[in-house]
C-alpha cells in the first residue's frame, strides 16, 4: 500500500564491508559503513526536481545538446574556458544557426539531381545519406531562402516522398559557436 508521507530513501542500519588479501595472503575485512540510519522525506527531493520547481536553479552540465533543448529554460555555452553564448535554446538557435534545414526523402534518384540542388540560389550544401530503398537530403539554406517549390522541381513531385523544412537544432547552433 502506498503511504502519502513515506520516504523517498529509506535506508535502516546499511553495512558496507570490503575484502581484501594482505602481503601474506591472509583475508582482511574493513568496515565502510556500520549501522548507517538514513531517511529523505518526500517534500526535500520533488520540491527540488519535481513540479514546484518555480524560482529554483539547476545546474546542468552536458555533451547532449538535445538533452539541453528539451530540460533548460537558459543555455551558458563555455567554450575554453570562456563564456560564448547564453540565451534561451530558441534564442541560440535563431543567433547563431546560419542557415535553415530542408529535409528531402527521395524515392527514385535521378543521375545528377543532387549538383542541380546544389546550384539552387540558397541552397548552401547538401548531405546525402542512404535509407534502404530511399536517399535522404539534408539541405542548408540561408535563413530567408524558400527552396521547397524549387527543390520539388528540381527532383520531380513522383520522386518525393516526404519534404520537411526545420528549424536548426541546438547542436547545428553549437557546432557553428565553436567554429
Amino acid at each position: 500500500m502506498f503511504e502519502t508521507n513515506a520516504n523517498v530513501i529509506d535506508c535502516v542500519n546499511l553495512r558496507r564491508v570490503y575484502s581484501s588479501r594482505s602481503l601474506f595472503g591472509r583475508r582482511r575485512e574493513s568496515v565502510a559503513l556500520s549501522d548507517l540510519n538514513l531517511q529523505i522525506p518526500k517534500g526535500p527531493v520533488f520540491g527540488l526536481l519535481g513540479p514546484n520547481t518555480e524560482g529554483k536553479t539547476i545546474l546542468l552540465t552536458t555533451h547532449y545538446m538535445a538533452e539541453a533543448d528539451m530540460l533548460c529554460d537558459t543555455i551558458a555555452i563555455i567554450n575554453r574556458g570562456e563564456l560564448a553564448a547564453i540565451g534561451t535554446p530558441d534564442d541560440i538557435k535563431r543567433r547563431f544557426s546560419r542557415v535553415g534545414i530542408v529535409e528531402v526523402t527521395v524515392r527514385r534518384a535521378r543521375e545528377g539531381f543532387l549538383s542541380q540542388v546544389s546550384e539552387i540560389p540558397g541552397v548552401e550544401g547538401v548531405a546525402t545519406v542512404e535509407d534502404g530503398a530511399f536517399q535522404k537530403l539534408t539541405i542548408s539554406v540561408t535563413t530567408r531562402a524558400d527552396v521547397k517549390d524549387t527543390v520539388t522541381e528540381t527532383i520531380g513531385a513522383e520522386n518525393i516522398e516526404n519534404l520537411v523544412s526545420r528549424d536548426p537544432t541546438l547542436e547545428e547552433a553549437y557546432i557553428n559557436i565553436l567554429k
